[in-house]
């Protein structure tokens, strides 16, 4: 699966895309078939985003939940 970051680039340039078209006054048929698709572009990037696996979060204890990718020193909070 393509990683976050990826996702996130291929749907901003699809959006950016989708708004220069409708700049350029192209006909309505490519426009609506880019924002009849846009929904599940996103919940692409969506399952794109939570099933990337390239950076490795610690496994939090039975009682612990919160940022799993800061230590509790780091946060000034406790």
């Amino acid at each position: 699966m393509i990683s976050a970051k990826n996702a996130a680039i291929v749907v901003t340039l699809y959006v950016v895309t989708y708004i220069i078209l409708l700049y350029v006054n192209i006909p309505y048929n490519p426009v609506a078939y880019l924002i009849a698709a846009f929904p599940f572009v996103l919940v692409w990037m969506v399952i794109c985003i939570l099933k990337d696996t390239s950076k490795p979060y610690p496994e939090l204890g039975e009682h612990e939940w919160g940022y799993r990718d800061k230590n509790r020193d780091e946060l000034g909070l406790f």
